[in-house]
């Protein structure tokens, strides 16, 4: 069963694998954007620097 299970986790791809990573942190980032019924995208709310920084 647990064996089962791995395999379907490891061939099962999320929408989140496709997402581009941040160049400063390696974290995927998905636009603000909402899309209507024709198609057109428009901005949900402005971009905010929200990085974190480890040392």
């Amino acid at each position: 069963m647990a064996s089962q299970r791995r395999q379907m986790m490891q061939s099962h791809q999320s929408w989140t694998d496709d997402l581009p990573l941040c160049q400063m942190c390696g974290v995927g980032t998905a636009p603000n954007c909402t899309y209507g019924p024709d198609g057109k995208d428009t901005q949900s709310h402005p971009n905010e620097d929200g990085h974190f920084r480890f040392r």
